[in-house]
C-alpha cells in the first residue's frame, strides 16, 4: 500500500501542505540537521488530519517531480525519533521507509496521527555555521502550500479553535460482537469483540461489556476455567455454574473490561480481534441461550460521549 501511495503522489500530486519533495535525505551528522525538526513539525502543524509525506530522492521543478536520485543508507529511525522528542513537544509521530520507484531507491517520511497541535521547539538550537541562535523555545512552523512559515498568533488562534471544536470520531470505528469457540479452550465459547478503525488516523479506546444474566447462561474468566480444568472437572463444570461466580458478576449482569490503564491504540485502517482476550467465557447449562449485552467504548476522541451499543447474541452447546 505504501509503494502504491508514493507512486501516486509522485505521478499525480504537486508539493503542497501535505507533500514535500527533497533531493537529499536528512542526516543528523550535518549542520543542517535542525531542518528535520523544522520540516516535520511544520507539516504536523497543518490543520488537516490526513497523512503528510516528505519523499526523499526527488528532483522537483515548479513543485512537480521531474527526476530522481537513489539515496544511500538511512540512519536509524530511532535516532531521528530521539532527536525530535528531545527538541519538539508534544510527541510527534512519523515513520521513515524505503521505497523503489522506476528503478530508483527512494525513501519517504510519513507524518501521521498528530492532532495535539501546536508542535513547538522546546530548546534553543544554535546554527553550527554562524554560532547564532537559529530556533528558540516556543518557536513553531507551519506548512502553507509549498512554503514553510513561522507560526504567528493567527495560526495559533486557528489551531486552538480547531482543537476545541474537533469532531466526534464514533463514525470512524466499527464494532462487531459474536460468539466463537475459544482458541485455548475449544470446549467453551467466548464473546469476541472486534474493533475496526476505518479512518486514516489511529485511535485510543477502552471497552466494557455488560452481559445481562439469563437462565442457562454463566460467564467465567479464562483463568478460572483453566484452574477448574486442571482439577479434571470438565463435565461437572457444565452443571456447576457456581464456579463461574467471580469478580465479573454484578447484581443483574456480568461485566468484562479491557482493564488496560492506557487503553488500546488501534492504528489507522486496522482491525483488532478479541479485544477482551477471551475473558468472557460462556458456560452453557441448557442447549441454547439467547442473551443481551451492552457494549461501552470510551475514547477521548468521542467528544459527544461514549459509544454504546445494545447487542443480542445466542450460544449453542456443542
Amino acid at each position: 500500500m505504501s509503494a502504491e501511495k508514493i507512486k501516486y503522489l509522485i505521478e499525480h500530486e504537486a508539493e503542497g501542505s501535505l507533500l514535500d519533495f527533497k533531493l537529499e535525505p536528512y542526516s543528523l551528522r550535518t549542520e543542517k540537521k535542525s531542518e528535520f525538526l523544522k520540516d516535520l513539525s511544520a507539516m504536523a502543524n497543518v490543520l488537516l488530519d490526513e497523512d503528510k509525506y516528505i519523499i526523499l530522492g526527488v528532483v522537483e521543478k515548479d513543485g512537480l517531480a521531474c527526476g530522481f536520485r537513489s539515496i544511500g543508507n538511512l540512519p536509524d529511525e530511532s535516532n531521528f525519533q530521539k532527536y525530535i522528542n528531545d527538541n519538539i513537544e508534544p510527541d510527534l509521530q512519523f515513520e521513515i521507509k524505503r521505497v523503489e520507484y522506476s528503478g530508483y531507491d527512494l525513501a519517504f517520511i510519513r507524518i501521521f496521527g498528530n492532532k495535539d497541535r501546536p508542535y513547538l521547539f522546546t530548546k534553543e538550537i544554535i546554527d553550527g555555521q554562524t554560532s547564532k541562535v537559529k530556533f528558540r523555545p516556543g518557536d513553531g512552523f507551519i506548512r502553507k502550500g509549498s512554503a514553510t512559515t513561522k507560526i504567528v498568533r493567527a495560526h495559533l488562534d486557528r489551531i486552538y479553535a480547531a482543537k476545541w471544536q474537533r469532531k466526534d470520531r464514533k463514525a470512524d470505528i466499527e464494532v462487531i460482537c459474536s460468539v466463537k469457540p475459544s482458541k485455548e479452550l475449544p470446549q467453551f465459547d467466548h464473546i469476541d469483540v472486534t474493533i475496526i478503525n476505518k479512518s486514516n488516523t489511529s485511535i485510543n479506546f477502552s471497552v466494557d461489556l455488560k452481559i445481562f444474566k439469563q437462565d442457562g447462561l454463566w460467564i467465567a474468566p479464562k483463568f478460572e476455567l483453566r484452574r477448574e480444568l486442571a482439577k479434571d472437572l470438565k463435565e461437572a463444570m457444565y452443571y456447576t455454574p457456581a464456579i463461574a461466580i467471580s469478580n465479573l458478576q454484578r447484581d443483574n449482569h456480568f461485566l468484562v473490561a479491557t482493564g488496560l490503564k492506557n487503553g488500546i491504540t488501534l492504528l489507522q485502517n486496522d482491525c483488532l480481534q478479541d479485544v477482551l482476550e477471551e475473558n468472557a467465557m460462556i458456560l452453557m447449562t441448557s442447549e441454547k441461550v439467547v442473551f443481551k449485552c451492552e457494549l461501552f467504548v470510551r475514547s477521548d476522541d468521542f467528544t459527544q460521549g461514549m459509544l454504546i451499543q445494545n447487542i443480542e447474541l445466542s450460544a449453542q452447546r456443542r
